[in-house]
């Protein structure tokens, strides 16, 4: 009797075709987690940015006047000044896009971030206590736009609900 060695053309075209579905299946769950990790850095970009200005406030009675730069596009860094001095100065994560915008009386402030390739919008507002997000699954490969936060209104008013800047906002 002959044995016959290797694979025939039928087993090796199954084993290929099975190898594809499995890969395909990687594939989509492999971008989920990279949109949610990607996601992950823009929250921490703005508990940050929240920390530093808490602390600006308890040090200086107000919140920080703030200057970026290059906080739209790929990286970026974002420095607190009391007045005319510098007080600190963050390093965004890549990619990662943050507006903050304080009233003139340094009296409240919101920020709001979002990598560029992440599917969600964060935000913070002192007078809310707390942070908001706003899924949109159709703008991942989009930058932030400043108009993307809204301006400050009075102390003690909630700047994020639905429809706020083109968003419907959700506590987190």
């Amino acid at each position: 009797m002959k044995s016959s060695k290797g694979f025939t053309l039928i087993e090796l075209l199954i084993v290929i075709a099975i190898l594809a579905i499995i890969a395909a299946i990687a594939i989509i769950q492999v971008t989920k987690y990279r949109i949610r990790a990607n996601n992950t850095a823009s929250l921490s970009d703005l508990k940050n940015v929240v920390a530093a200005q808490e602390y600006g406030a308890s040090l200086y009675n107000q919140f920080l006047y703030t200057r970026t730069s290059g906080a739209l596009g790929d990286t970026g860094v974002v420095r607190l000044y009391y007045k005319t001095q510098p007080i600190d100065s963050l390093r965004l994560s890549h990619n990662v896009g943050v507006v903050i915008k304080t009233d003139s009386y340094y009296s409240t402030y919101c920020a709001v971030t979002k990598h560029k390739y992440g599917d969600t919008y964060y935000a913070a507002d002192p007078d809310a206590k707390g942070f908001f997000y706003a899924k949109e699954p159709d703008k991942v490969g989009e930058n932030l736009r400043r108009s993307d936060c809204p301006k400050p209104r009075r102390p003690g008013e909630i700047d994020f609900g639905p429809g706020v800047s083109g968003h419907n906002w959700i506590r987190y």
